[in-house]
């Protein structure tokens, strides 16, 4: 199966947040179809970036509806969309604006600045302590300062790991 399929999988079997407890299933496969496509086309098919998305999207925002749409703002009305993006982190301000919302281009937007932001972490990565790089550098996702270990990057860490295994078993190379 193509990268794009197997995120999109992966994305169905986590269980609905309880706020989606009234999507319907054909929408809430429709939207997380729309996810599926963003995170493929932003990860530009590289696993470790394609879990990575997928894992801070799990843990920050539950992939709810709400959140997605730009309904619901998330850490006290300050981040926006599935990625839960703080303004303040921004380079520019004025696009966080546009990160909320269902369709594919607002998700490619969410998904690709919380790449963007991600990305910034990597420092945290490799003065990391070896079997605690990842968990050190979700953790400075969550926070956004600082490489301290922290429980949310540690189960980030753990979702990531599953789910990148689930892409490497399941997905073929491009």
């Amino acid at each position: 199966m193509t990268l794009g399929q197997a995120i999109f999988i992966w994305l169905t079997l986590l269980t609905p947040h309880k706020s989606d407890a009234y999507e319907d299933v054909d929408a809430r496969e429709a939207r997380l179809g729309v996810v599926a496509r963003a995170v493929r086309a932003e990860s530009e098919g590289n696993f470790t970036s394609a879990a990575a998305m997928l894992a801070i999207m799990k843990h920050e925002s539950h992939l709810a509806r709400e959140v997605h749409s730009g309904e619901k703002l998330g850490d006290n009305g300050s981040s926006v969309c599935l990625m839960m993006i703080h303004k303040h982190g921004l380079r520019d301000p004025e696009r966080w604006a546009t990160l909320g919302g269902v369709g594919l281009d607002a998700t490619r937007r969410c998904v690709g600045t919380g790449l963007d932001m991600w990305g910034r972490f990597w420092g945290c990565y490799r003065r990391g302590e070896p079997g605690q790089r990842w968990e050190a550098m979700f953790s400075a996702y969550g926070t956004g300062a600082g490489c301290g270990i922290e429980d949310t990057g540690r189960a980030k860490a753990r979702t990531f790991r599953a789910a990148l295994n689930f892409l490497y078993r399941n997905a073929r190379k491009p």
